[in-house]
C-alpha cells in the first residue's frame, strides 16, 4: 500500500484572528488553505531533515567515542591486573603511607 497517497484528517486550535488572516492570505494566492498547510509542512521537514540528520550524526559519534572508551577502559584494568599478578605479595608492600620515615 502506498502510504504517500493516505490522507489524515488534522483537528487543532488556532487563534481566530491568525486563522482569519491566514485564509485572507490564502484566498488573495488563489490557494485552499489545505494546500498551504500541506505546503508549509513539506517546507518545515525539508528544512528540519539537515538538521536531524547532523544530530543523528552526532550521537553515533558520541556512542562510538564512549565505547572506544570503554574498551580503552577494559583493555587497561585487563594490563594492570596482568601486572599485579606478576609480582608476588609482599610483607613490605602496603596501601597506606608510611606514618614515619625509618631514617
Amino acid at each position: 500500500m502506498d502510504h504517500s497517497r493516505e490522507k489524515v484528517l488534522i483537528n487543532f486550535l488556532v487563534p481566530k484572528a491568525t486563522k482569519n488572516r491566514f485564509d485572507a492570505i490564502c484566498r488573495i494566492n488563489g490557494r485552499s488553505r489545505t494546500q498551504v498547510l500541506i505546503d508549509l509542512m513539506n517546507v518545515h521537514i525539508v528544512r528540519t531533515s539537515p538538521v536531524l540528520e547532523a544530530r543523528y550524526e552526532k550521537l553515533k559519534n558520541a556512542d562510538h567515542a564512549l565505547a572506544a572508551i570503554e574498551e580503552y577502559q577494559a583493555v587497561m584494568r585487563e594490563r594492570i591486573e596482568e601486572d599485579e599478578a606478576e609480582f608476588p605479595p609482599s610483607i613490605f608492600w602496603s596501601d597506606e603511607p608510611d606514618p614515619e620515615p625509618y631514617f
